[in-house]
């Protein structure tokens, strides 16, 4: 939930600091005001590109600053965290375009804020071309939607298919390998690997063996050095052994017991330490003897490496490549017949999980179809036919289906693609209609609404303004209306409003009270700045 938002020196905003509460909040005021300017900042914090035109003329840089407190842990915010619930998004944007990204005062790139805050938040205008209409979402939309159903089918079609990607990569490769290429020099690189004969870590056991004979004498001098100074005469374990037995002639004092406990507990930990040390540079096995023996191997190890691999991985990787091109070189009409076959059945398993993830679709696309048609009946869209269109592709992560939303909102009309038939204030309900579904499913915190009931009024205003109340029960929602209908139904009013200092316009926001809030509507109802009597009554009755 969006507690606290701050914005300085931001196109026509100098200074303000706006709190929020959660449920359903609302801007209203004149236009120009600066309504869409605070969306348009506080995006920023969700991972939206910055522009220097942003900046307020005569300042340097421009400060965006939202106090977020959350309900449930999200990991990808942990390692910023600082307590259970609140976190604090700052961007700061500069005229040389050294621009500053912070969560908890921690610099982050810009991807963290879009992968962190920018999967909390969903804002939406009238303007957007929104992702719902956008049928390459269109797929993952419906997984999501039942994903318990669809999942576990879909790990399982992924399974198989990841499985026939890697025979059919292997099959392509061995399929353009030349069939002139140099065998008997494959097979003499091969026998250079395999002559070296290296095992797994032995680079990084030879390096730290070899450092450590080069290191001997300092290793032992340090050694003996730290034994002699913590058990030598009069050494670090024989004081602490004086001085616990001195106190432990008044340890029965309640005012030294603690302290004797504490320096018992010292001289064991030192103890163990100590012996520790010891064993650890007795076990250590350091033949001087050695250091021409690994030198002479590393330097074998180093020219392999230099010509199949920096790495024990990389070697081995090159060793089998040369030994899966000399088998298909030797046998390769066999190896071609057999690849192609094995293909051939993965294909078939790969149909198969392939039409049952269909299958599961199809069942949940009708689950889809009854919800959608519902919140629409809602959004008085009540003769909406909704669909999903289902066609058949070739084999891919997604299974082999494309599928696409499709609409009539009339009877009598063909079904046509969803962002063909939206527009006007069909599109604003369309949009509000799916988005009260999809926002919970992608456990959106703060959905941000920006004049999306525009080209509704009347009964229609009033079912959209019920419509984004009921949504704000589930999660934060903050509003830009003109509507009398959609405002009314709020349960916070913010006027933003703008005024004229020292020759520059600047904004400025305000929490209304009750009277307000009447007088404002009744404003919008009469379009008057001085509403009648009448109009102040029927603002009253929207809001109660």
């Amino acid at each position: 939930m969006l507690k606290e938002l701050t914005i300085r020196n931001f196109a026509i905003i100098e200074d303000i600091n706006i709190e929020f509460d959660k449920g359903m909040s609302v801007f209203l005021g004149e236009t120009g005001a600066g309504k869409s300017i605070i969306i348009n900042a506080f995006a920023l914090l969700t991972g939206e590109r910055a522009r220097s035109t942003y900046i307020r003329s005569g300042e340097s840089r421009a400060f965006v600053e939202a106090i977020i407190e959350l309900d449930e842990a999200h990991e990808e915010l942990s390692e910023y965290k600082l307590d259970d619930k609140r976190f604090i998004f700052t961007r700061i944007i500069s005229e040389d375009s050294n621009n500053v990204c912070r969560i908890n005062g921690f610099n982050v790139p810009i991807s963290v804020l879009k992968n962190t805050l920018g999967k909390l938040v969903n804002i939406h205008s009238q303007h957007d071309t929104y992702y719902l209409l956008d049928d390459k979402f269109h797929l993952s939309l419906l997984d999501k939607f039942n994903f318990e159903s669809i999942n576990s089918v879909k790990d399982d079609y992924l399974s198989s298919y990841h499985i026939y990607l890697d025979k059919l990569s292997k099959f392509n490769k061995l399929s353009k390998q030349r069939e002139d290429e140099d065998i008997d020099y494959l097979k003499f690189q091969l026998n250079e690997i395999e002559e070296i004969n290296l095992e797994e870590d032995e680079i990084e056991n030879l390096e730290l063996e070899l450092d450590r004979i080069k290191k001997f004498h300092k290793i032992t001098s340090s050694v003996n050095s730290v034994l002699e100074i913590m058990n030598g005469e009069k050494g670090v374990l024989e004081l602490l052994y004086d001085a616990k037995r001195e106190l432990g002639n008044i340890s029965e004092d309640p005012t030294f017991s603690e302290d004797y406990n504490n320096l018992e507990s010292l001289y064991s930990t030192s103890y163990d330490v100590f012996e520790r040390i010891n064993d650890n540079f007795s076990n250590l096995d350091i033949d001087v003897n050695k250091m021409s023996f690994i030198e002479d191997r590393l330097f074998k190890i180093n020219k392999l490496r230099r010509k199949f691999g920096s790495s024990y991985e990389d070697i081995v990787r090159t060793r089998d490549e040369f030994i899966e091109k000399i088998e298909f070189s030797e046998n390769k009409e066999i190896m071609i017949a057999k690849l192609q076959e094995e293909l051939k059945q993965l294909e078939t398993i790969c149909n198969k999980k392939a039409n049952e993830l269909t299958n599961v679709r199809k069942e949940v696309a009708k689950q889809l179809k009854v919800k959608i048609e519902r919140e629409l009946k809602d959004l008085y869209l009540d003769k909406t036919n909704f669909e999903v269109d289902f066609k058949e592709t070739n084999l891919s992560e997604e299974g082999k289906d494309k599928i696409e939303f499709m609409l009539s909102t009339n009877v009598g009309e063909s079904l046509k693609p969803l962002s063909k038939v939206a527009s006007g204030g069909e599109f604003s309900r369309i949009a509000l209609g799916l988005n009260t579904i999809f926002n919970e499913i992608y456990g959106i915190k703060l959905s941000i609404l920006d004049e999306v009931d525009s080209g509704v009024s009347g009964k229609v205003a009033t079912s959209v303004g019920k419509k984004i109340k009921e949504s704000s029960s589930s999660y934060q929602v903050i509003v830009i209306s003109h509507l009398p209908q959609v405002i009314s139904s709020a349960d916070h009013f913010y006027f933003v409003g703008k005024l004229i200092e020292d020759n520059k316009t600047k904004t400025y926001v305000k929490i209304l009270n009750e009277n307000e809030k009447i007088h404002e509507i009744a404003k919008i109802l009469s379009g008057d700045d001085n509403p009648s009597q009448l109009f102040l009554e029927n603002a009253k009755s929207l809001l109660n």
